[in-house]
Order: C-alpha cells, then structure tokens, then sequence
C-alpha cells in the first residue's frame, strides 16, 4: 500500500525508511525504487514540525542506503554532499546532530585503520586517531586512502559571546514603571523596573521560539507578565502569548509560537535590582527552538547597582 504511494510520502527520510524496510523483506527491486525516489526529493524549503531538515533528511537516507546493501554508486554521491568539517554542532537541531552521528558510525563501519603521523612521528594504527593537541601541528596521511580530520576544542570562552543574527531580530527596553525610559547607569538599589523584549522572523515561516534574558548577579524578577494586556501598565501595549514561562531565577525565559502571519513577538517582565555591585549582562538571545541556526543574540554589557539612599 505505501509503495503505491511512493511519490505522497513527504520527505526524503519516509521513502528511505520504506525502502530500507522492503530491503529487510528481500524486495531488492522495489527497495532500490523508494531510494532513488528518496535521493530524487528536492530539498525541504519550508519547515515542517517532524523536527526535519535537508541535513537530517542526508544523514538519515545515507545511513538507511549504507545498512540496505544497494545502490552503492549513489551512496558514495550522497557521502560527498553530507555537511563536512565546517559544520557547528550548536547550529543543528538534536535530529541533525543524531542522525549524523548514527552516519557517521555506519559509514565508518570496517573502514580499516587510519596511518597517520603527527609532527613527523607516525602514530599507533587505529580506525579512527584520537590526539591531543596544545599548539600548531602538522599531519600527514601515510596511507593510500583519503583520511578525515577534524578539531574539536574545548574549554571556557575568555569573553561573552558577540552580537550575532541570522533571520531573526531582537530589541530590549528597560523601562520605568511609569513607561519613561530607565537609565541604567542610575539604577538604585531596591528599584523595580520593566524589561519589554520585542523582534520578529524575516523568513514568513513559523516558528517556536524561546526569547531569554540572562539576569545581572545583583537582580531578580519581581513579577512575570502574560499575554494582553498588563494590569497597572497600560503604557505597555499589548504582550505576545507565552506557552512557557519557566520559573528560573538566573534568567528571564519565554516559549512564543510565530506563524507565517504573525512573525513579530513582545515579551515582557518585572525586574528588582536587588544587590549593590558591577555585574555583567547578557544580551537578549532569541532562537527557534528546533533550528537553532535561526537566532539573535546581542552582545555583553557591563552594569551597576548602586546603593538605596
């Protein structure tokens, strides 16, 4: 019944999965027909809420064609079209991230071992070579097949991330309870203030948001504000509809649905200065929750609390 409706099936991921299931029932000749018509599909340009993407759709029909056995000259064309090194992991989705790690270990599966030398000193033979690495260093491939190589670093970021966007925007306000703009190189202690977070999506898709506020040391929220309008704040306008608010005490954290009519949000929440101090500030940061390619962070300040009078 699903092979007669082959061409229905809305991603590349669903035609690869029937044909890696015909491929488990013997059914060669069919199995080879739903993964050419899954290699076929044209890439995804609108999102859809399976939590797909044309990356995950790669991965995924890479990984079922490597376990069938078939097609071995469209598998090794799909292998070279996979996102390589310059991929970043905090711009894919878990589905990406998930499918590609299952990839990678298929594809890598009895590859043979890896020869190497680093610095001119070969290292121990191993299907995949693990180094670790404190400055510059040169490495040559000692075998007669091509060799894959990536750095990963880690550790702790020596300064706060900059100001970045990609298809999305976001303001902050800070704001008197009165609607006055709040000057913050004057904020007192004890002082409850109003933060207003508004942007939008420039892409005409939906999306579900998280918007968040990283909280100064020296300040907590006084109140949290839903949608509509504010009680005592008429100033304010109307607040975008929230599904979440979680109750953290670090950060201020709001879940918004856009839709392909309505892309703009407006978020809001009372704050309390509450400690005298310098403290560091994030920026606001928006991100769609399950493309977190699509996002807009500003960047660090510094601020201070000064002492009631």
């Amino acid at each position: 019944m699903l092979f007669e409706s082959l061409d229905k099936l809305p991603t590349p991921l669903a035609r690869a999965q029937l044909g890696a299931a015909l491929a488990l029932g013997n059914d060669a000749p069919r199995a080879e027909r739903a993964f050419a018509a899954a290699l076929a599909s044209g890439a995804r340009d609108r999102w859809l809420f399976d939590y797909g993407s044309p990356v995950r759709d790669q991965a995924a029909v890479a990984l079922l064609l490597k376990e069938s056995g078939l097609l071995p000259g469209r598998l090794q064309t799909l292998i070279g079209q996979l996102p390589g090194g310059d991929t970043k992991p905090q711009s894919l989705n878990t589905q990406e991230q998930a499918w590609l790690v299952a990839a990678a270990g298929a594809l890598g599966r009895n590859g043979g071992v890896t020869r190497v030398s680093l610095d001119d000193r070969s290292l121990p033979p191993a299907p995949v070579v693990t180094v670790g690495l404190t400055g510059a260093a040169t490495a040559r491939n000692l075998g007669d097949q091509p060799v894959w190589q990536t750095v990963s670093v880690t550790g702790v970021p020596v300064q706060a991330p900059g100001p970045g966007r990609a298809q999305m925007r976001v303001t902050r306000k800070f704001l008197n309870l009165d609607g006055s703009t709040l000057d913050l190189s004057h904020l007192r202690q004890n002082t409850v203030f109003v933060l207003l977070l508004e942007g939008t999506a420039e892409d005409r898709q939906a999306h579900r948001i998280q918007v968040m506020q990283g909280l100064p040391a020296g300040w907590e929220i006084a109140g949290r504000l839903q949608g509509g309008e504010a009680a005592g704040l008429p100033w304010l306008g109307k607040l975008s509809d929230t599904e979440a608010q979680p109750a953290s005490d670090d950060r201020f954290l709001a879940v918004v649905k856009l839709t392909e009519d309505q892309q703009a949000f407006r978020v809001a929440v009372r704050l309390r200065a509450v400690t005298p101090g310098n403290y560091d500030i994030p920026g606001a940061d928006v991100s769609d929750m399950y493309r977190p390619g699509v996002f807009a962070r500003q960047g660090a300040n510094r601020i201070d609390v000064l002492p009631a009078p």
